[in-house]
């Protein structure tokens, strides 16, 4: 048998290769990637390769690390600034997204939130730093003149001057023109700040959010929205109250607040008008018909009621714009007085919680007017408000049944051209440059219309010194208005409440029994936690300015 030649015959080995040649290759392989890695690094582009023949497949490249880290921390931060509501608007109506069950609804009314305009969405997707060398603020961009950059912040120059300053933690501020601070953000909370004062902070959670503004005269207010339709609403130590759906009573709502040291509720019901949800105060009580025709007609002979029985030092205070008549010859002058001793006796404890607050400091409008006290014509007015209410109530209760909820397209009673004079029951900024109108002050309502925002123009006709001068206008908006007008309606209420259990006493003339008749719809039981929760939300009221605070410190002048 032939031999067979094995060099012809063995196939090839698909493995077989020279080694020295083999490591050769992969020697130059590596020095051209570490090349390539360290251009990369540099900020210079990789060469191209000139070679015709099809290359491996290339292993994913290294990416830098400083890109790497501003992709993960960038791009969270625009989506989350973008994602915060728009703040600045006043606490006016502050359940105005509220809607009766509980449900939620947003300030553009399109079920998402409304989003945040802000240069970042242009800016901080760029990449600050990408050489070896650690960032600093002054290689970053120009640093705005009496203003320090966090280490690592970059500065952007805006049109028509100030700056938009971004940290890589998400941290946000914008200056303007005289490089005064507008705002600051970070995820989750934003402040705005006029005149270099911090004027609102929002602060964002998982279950709602918590809006703490003050007005022209420092005064602080701040509003909790909460899961389920829970709303709390703190205006001082104590002072406040919780609101939450009423369960099983669609579009009803109790306000649980503390009075004289023990917890109360109100009840309020929901309705709609042009795009904005209000609440109505529900009377509690109703009484007999000849309780109301007393209450309305004039006495026998004029009373004289000492208001100074209990602690009144609220009198003192105000003794240059409202002294209680000395003698009453009907009901409502007695009533219009005990309405307005119960909204100044609001403004002192506001008054005394600043003064210990900032001991030895005034607010800041305090000396800038002298008080307008409330004069007969203004007072007469006031009592016709009372009489009407008086009169309204009268006619509801004939019937025992509330007014049926507001037509989403007529006017609410509050635009009345009947209803004009009003009792200021909550701090409200007016005008420009904004003053500062605080409980017991007294407003005309000049205009029958709403205009743009849901807003309605009034005039100033009584003031306390400090607060905005008489005749100053003005726009508020229709749910502070709504406001006002439930405050008026529960303390003629409770007017009436100590008038039909107070006949014949304390100089009071003795009258026809109250015959005093609960009213379910207007009734419910209080929180007993609402001690609890009025503290818990100043906590965390003083949490969000400290958070501000700190946003400010960090650029404060060098």
């Amino acid at each position: 048998m032939k031999p067979t030649n094995s060099n012809t015959l063995k196939p090839a080995n698909c493995g077989s290769h020279n080694p020295a040649l083999f490591w050769l290759i992969v020697f130059l392989l590596f020095q051209a990637a570490a090349k390539a890695q360290e251009n990369v690094q540099n900020g210079q582009p990789a060469p191209a390769r000139q070679t015709t023949q099809k290359p491996a497949q290339p292993t994913q490249p290294t990416k830098p690390a400083n890109k790497s880290t501003t992709s993960r921390v960038v791009t969270p931060v625009k989506h989350e600034v973008s994602e915060l509501p728009q703040v600045g608007n006043k606490i006016a109506s502050p359940f105005r997204h509220v809607l009766p069950g509980g449900k939620s609804k947003t300030a553009t009314g399109s079920g998402q939130p409304a989003a945040q305009t802000t240069p970042a969405a242009s800016h901080s997707a760029q990449r600050p730093n990408v050489g070896k060398q650690p960032a600093t603020s002054a290689s970053l961009g120009a640093q705005p003149a009496g203003f320090k950059l966090p280490p690592n912040a970059r500065s952007v120059p805006q049109p028509g001057g100030g700056a938009h300053v971004v940290h890589p933690d998400g941290r946000q501020w914008v200056l303007d023109k005289n490089n005064q601070l507008k705002t600051f953000s970070r995820p989750g909370l934003q402040a705005n700040y006029n005149d270099g004062r911090l004027s609102t902070v929002r602060v964002m959670r998982p279950s709602g959010s918590i809006l703490v503004t003050h007005s022209s005269n420092g005064d602080r207010q701040a509003v909790g929205t909460h899961a389920g339709g829970v709303a709390v609403v703190t205006y001082g130590k104590g002072q406040g109250y919780v609101q939450r759906p009423i369960p099983g009573r669609l579009g009803y709502f109790k306000r649980s607040s503390v009075v004289d040291g023990r917890p109360v509720a109100h009840v309020y019901r929901a309705y709609g008008y042009k795009g904005g949800v209000y609440f109505r105060y529900v009377t509690p009580n109703y009484y007999q018909p000849k309780f109301y025709s007393w209450a309305q007609n004039p006495w026998p002979a004029a009373v004289a009621y000492d208001w100074a029985r209990r602690p009144a030092p609220w009198l003192g205070m105000y003794a240059d714009y409202f002294t209680p008549a000395p003698a009453y010859p009907t009901p409502v002058l007695w009533l219009t007085d005990f309405v307005m001793g119960a909204n100044l006796k609001v403004a002192y404890q506001g008054h005394q919680e600043f003064a210990s607050n900032q001991p030895g400091s005034a607010p800041p409008s305090a000396a800038s007017t002298e008080a307008t006290p409330l004069s007969p014509e203004v007072k007469d007015q006031l009592s016709q408000e009372v009489q009407a209410q008086v009169a309204q109530e009268q006619a509801s209760a004939s019937t025992a049944t509330q007014p049926a909820p507001a037509n989403p397209q007529a006017p609410p009673p509050e635009l009345n051209p009947n209803l004009r004079t009003l009792v200021v029951s909550q701090n409200v900024d007016l005008g420009s440059p904004p003053c500062t109108l605080t409980p017991g002050d007294v407003i005309e309502r000049t205009g029958d219309n709403l205009e743009a925002g849901n807003k309605v123009n009034v005039k100033v006709l009584s003031s306390k010194a400090g607060d905005c001068a008489a005749q100053t206008s003005g726009q508020v908006d229709l749910g502070t208005l709504q406001e006002m007008c439930n405050q008026f309606q529960e303390q003629v209420d409770a007017g009436l409440g100590t008038l039909a259990s107070n006949e014949g006493q304390r100089g009071l003339p003795p009258g026809p029994s109250a015959g005093t008749r609960p009213l379910p719809e207007g009734n419910a039981q209080p929180d007993p936690d609402v001690v609890a929760n009025l503290a818990q939300q100043q906590t965390e009221a003083d949490a969000a300015e400290k958070a501000a605070s700190e946003g400010q410190s960090a650029v404060a002048s060098m």
